[in-house]
């Protein structure tokens, strides 16, 4: 049940260092009380904060911005929900939840970007009030998406000099070779960068 204290749930702060600390985000916030972030729910319900659990924070909210990622987090979201209605979830509620985000942000996805950015947002700083620190599997997983992300724009950008300069035979290469370093230069730091944080 949303609010309901869940079996890891503890007391006490988990040290940097402990098993617990390698958690997601919604297994710490699910363990305050909820009038902590009573503010936070607004628009996006705890309960279907709840349902979507795990799943919510593992999705780039914060590094995408434009309407067409937007909308892709969107229709995401929805096969979310409808995997659960059918997977044996509360299907009415799930349902509902549905039809209401269908109906209101399909033609204004960058709307739901920005609030589920506030709901992880005010959800990190309460964790990081009460715990001093992030869950370590959630930044993990946060560094991984960034990563990822700003190859795949580089590779996006090589790709399209790569045409025009076929396009122009005589095109000058240097752009081009600058681009092809950068996304050699990431994918190296993206490798060093995830091996690092593993073997911690």
């Amino acid at each position: 049940m949303p609010g309901a204290e869940h079996p890891h749930c503890s007391h006490q702060p988990p040290h940097p260092g402990d098993a617990t600390a390698a958690m997601s985000l919604w297994s710490r916030v699910s363990c305050l009380p909820p009038e902590q972030l009573a503010s936070a729910y607004g628009e996006f319900p705890r309960g279907l904060r709840n349902l979507l659990a795990d799943w919510l924070e593992s999705q780039p909210w914060e590094f995408v911005t434009s309407a067409d990622a937007a909308g892709t987090l969107l229709t995401a979201l929805l096969e979310r929900l409808q995997a659960l209605a059918g997977g044996g979830g509360p299907q009415a509620q799930l349902l509902q939840h549905i039809a209401s985000l269908e109906g209101t942000y399909r033609h204004d996805p960058l709307r739901l970007l920005g609030i589920v950015r506030r709901v992880l947002q005010e959800e990190k700083a309460a964790v990081m009030k009460q715990d001093r620190h992030l869950p370590l599997g959630f930044h993990r997983q946060q560094e991984e998406m960034k990563f990822g992300l700003e190859l795949q724009r580089l590779q996006h950008r090589v790709h399209e000099l790569q045409a025009r300069r076929q396009a122009q035979p005589g095109l000058q290469g240097s752009q081009l070779k600058m681009e092809v370093t950068s996304v050699r230069a990431w994918s190296l730091l993206r490798a060093l960068g995830l091996g690092l944080a593993w073997g911690r």
